[in-house]
């Protein structure tokens, strides 16, 4: 697949595809009928919305340039003189690690993954949807998905070159530890932890949702700033200097975009607030800490090396890597 530019990479409708919108961990959101999501206005309780995103985001992208010009990064991705802020492209691979982690249906609290980081959300999905990212939910949008079905185009790739299947496999999920320790280093500010055998938790699953602090509620597309929940980027596949560019800031919030994300379904819309059913999660599967409890420990822009939601995430890549 070439990512040199962005474009369409398979020919359905844009309402068939962006189904859950930017939502990591939410297969069990909502009816499998539901087809297109659209986020809210910037008049949510974030306090990081498109509004803010309309005003700022261009000051912001030349101000990273400058300070990546002036070498004035701090450790884990921090400029010295902000919080800590990934490109899209780590944003991407770390919902796509969320969904090889986790698969909770909250009807059912039955978790359909095996919680290691085994690409088995693009592999084990039928092989005629491994070139678009394979699970459904890895098409929901264009980070995901762009992500998802770059490894599935690679995996695919190694099978032409005449390596076995189990091969062919090894090599690259290889390649994605490798990748997930460098975005692992620019969020958390550490190195990816070895593996270490283990069950996932509920509690691990909640911590890893604090990362819907850095989902941006808009992205720069050929130029064109669009809401992520724009129908134009249904199946696409977005180009490298689209992925460098960077996602919200960590400010313990979630942006305001994710607080009324309405999905149209055959049997009407139906509302969703991300920040609500993160909240929920918690108190459905009796976690040991409230998700409210992790973000106000992010409100400072980083996450720290005893905040709690890090040390779950630690735990849980151990666990995760142990393949």
């Amino acid at each position: 697949m070439n990512f040199l530019s962005t474009k369409k990479v398979f020919g359905v409708s844009t309402k068939a595809v962006l189904s859950l919108g930017i939502v990591v961990l939410m297969a069990a959101l909502i009816a499998p009928q539901a087809s297109f999501a659209r986020g809210g206005d910037s008049q949510g309780r974030g306090g990081n919305g498109p509004r803010t995103e309309q005003i700022a985001g261009e000051q912001r992208e030349q101000q990273n340039i400058q300070n990546n010009q002036n070498g004035r990064k701090g450790t884990g991705g921090r400029n010295q003189d902000g919080p800590t802020r990934i490109n899209l492209r780590y944003t991407g691979l770390l919902q796509l690690a969320a969904h090889d982690l986790f698969n909770v249906d909250r009807e059912t609290e039955v978790d359909s993954e095996n919680g290691l980081l085994d690409l088995s959300t693009v592999l084990d999905h039928g092989d005629e949807n491994i070139t678009l990212g394979g699970e459904a939910r890895n098409q929901e949008n264009p980070l995901n998905f762009t992500v998802a079905a770059d490894y599935g185009n690679r995996y695919l790739a190694l099978l032409d070159e005449g390596k076995t299947v189990d091969a062919a496999r090894a090599a690259v999920v290889a390649q994605y530890h490798r990748e997930l320790a460098r975005a692992y280093k620019k969020l958390f500010g550490e190195d990816m932890p070895a593996a270490a055998a283990g069950t996932v938790t509920m509690t691990e699953n909640l911590a890893f949702r604090t990362v819907h602090d850095v989902l941006p509620g808009e992205i720069r597309v050929n130029g064109e700033r669009l809401s992520i929940f724009d129908e134009s980027l249904a199946g696409v596949s977005l180009s490298r200097d689209d992925l460098k560019r960077k996602g919200d800031t960590v400010n313990g919030q979630i942006n305001d975009v994710f607080l009324n994300i309405v999905f149209e379904t055959p049997a009407g819309e139906i509302v969703v607030d991300l920040l609500e059913r993160d909240s929920s999660f918690a108190q459905q599967f009796n976690t040991e800490v409230t998700f409210e409890e992790l973000m106000a420990q992010l409100e400072d822009g980083k996450y720290n090396t005893d905040d709690l939601a890090l040390q779950f995430i630690r735990t849980l890549f151990a666990k995760g890597l142990s393949v």
